[in-house]
């Protein structure tokens, strides 16, 4: 059983049996606030933690119940078996205290890590929850704050604090500490450059007056003596290269043809054939065509039209008998006269022709005179 000793006026120390696991019911004579609730029942382990509302003796994990753990694990305190161990309450009206001398469960030998927990209340309402730890640790400890809804955060976010020394539970609540303002940083004002001297100007040179110069002539200067013309150069014999050894000739890859654009070239007239020339004592003129060329006894080649003519020209009675049956023909003949003959014989040949045709002419007039006076004799 717990037993309790006055340590000083309004402080209650409870000394307890310790053990593994055990959880204990703080005494509280006023009640604490934590994450912004008000509790009258406050409970602490020893696995160092504080549990609030209800004890929870979880070792393994953090409790489901809103809690503080500080280096939490399977720690034990045994005082009567192991003096150097023991687990301590302290109560005020300015809060409370756990002070925890522990080993990790199963040991009994080797140093002790030492836990102190503790809620000072002061006068506005809140408690200042503040922790110290000193002694070996393993690192597999768990330090963090169960939240009222359930989530795990680090003692910084739920207003825990670490110091290096555990402080002296007040009976009574006492004044929040003055939160330490940041010290105002003064900038050392920036250090004036000092003024770098100004290198002095270079002096102008003063210009130097020099008379001009006279230009004075110039040495004639001897005529260059004509250079000898170089010698004629030997013109090398012509090297007849040897005849390389032919190499089977390389059938060229062919080139795809293009296609030549199609040029449409105006067809040109052709000239008709003309007509092979016939002698006048060979054919009958009679059976060729009019313009067959006819080459006449003199040599000279006219149509088959014009040597009929000339043929008939020159038979004086069957061209009056033409004359008289066909004119036409006669005077296609007449058109045609000396045509196979010289210019002065051919113009003897149309005087000739011109009597016939007079005479023809009256020989007609006198022939129809003589048949129309028959005509009237007969008449009764």
């Amino acid at each position: 059983m717990a037993r309790a000793e006055d340590v000083a006026a309004e402080v209650t120390t409870i000394v307890t049996a310790g053990g593994d696991d055990v959880s204990y019911h703080i005494p509280l004579t006023v009640s604490v606030v934590y994450d912004g609730v008000t509790y009258e029942n406050v409970y602490a382990t020893t696995n160092s933690v504080i549990t609030f509302g209800r004890p929870d003796g979880t070792y393994w994990d953090y409790p489901v119940t809103p809690s503080i753990s500080i280096e939490s694990r399977d720690w034990w305190a045994l005082p009567q078996q192991m003096p150097d161990t023991h687990f301590i309450l302290n109560v005020s009206d300015g809060g409370f205290q756990v002070d925890g001398t522990y080993r990790p469960y199963g040991t009994f030998t080797g140093d002790t890590t030492s836990i102190v927990i503790t809620a000072q209340i002061q006068t506005d309402g809140t408690v200042a929850y503040t922790y110290a730890v000193s002694g070996p640790l393993a690192g597999n400890e768990r330090t963090g704050a169960r939240l009222t809804d359930g989530t795990v955060v680090t003692l910084e976010e739920a207003g825990v604090t670490q110091v290096e020394q555990a402080p002296v539970l007040e009976p009574e609540p006492v004044p929040p500490a003055p939160v330490p303002e940041p010290p105002v940083v003064i900038p050392d004002p920036e250090p004036t450059p000092e003024p770098q001297p100004q290198p002095e100007p270079a002096p102008r040179p003063v210009p130097v007056y020099e008379p001009p110069v006279q230009p004075s002539e110039p040495e004639p200067q001897p005529e260059p003596a004509p250079e000898e013309a170089p010698p004629a150069e030997e013109t090398p014999a012509p090297v007849t290269p040897e005849p390389e050894p032919e190499s089977p000739p390389i059938d060229p890859v062919p080139e795809p043809e293009e296609e030549a654009p199609v040029v449409v070239e105006p067809v040109e007239e052709s000239t008709p054939l003309e007509p092979p020339v016939v002698s006048v004592d060979d054919v009958n003129l009679e059976s060729l065509p009019p313009d067959t060329p006819v080459q006449l006894a003199n040599g000279v080649v006219v149509t088959a039209e014009v040597a009929m003519a000339v043929e008939l020209l020159q038979n004086p009675v069957e061209f009056v008998q033409n004359l008289l049956t066909d004119p036409m023909a006669a005077l296609s003949a007449l058109g045609s006269v000396g045509a196979d003959l010289p210019p002065e014989v051919r113009e003897e040949a149309e005087k000739v022709v011109v009597a016939a045709i007079i005479a023809g002419n009256i020989a007609t007039q006198a022939a129809a005179t003589a048949a129309a006076s028959a005509v009237i004799r007969r008449k009764p």
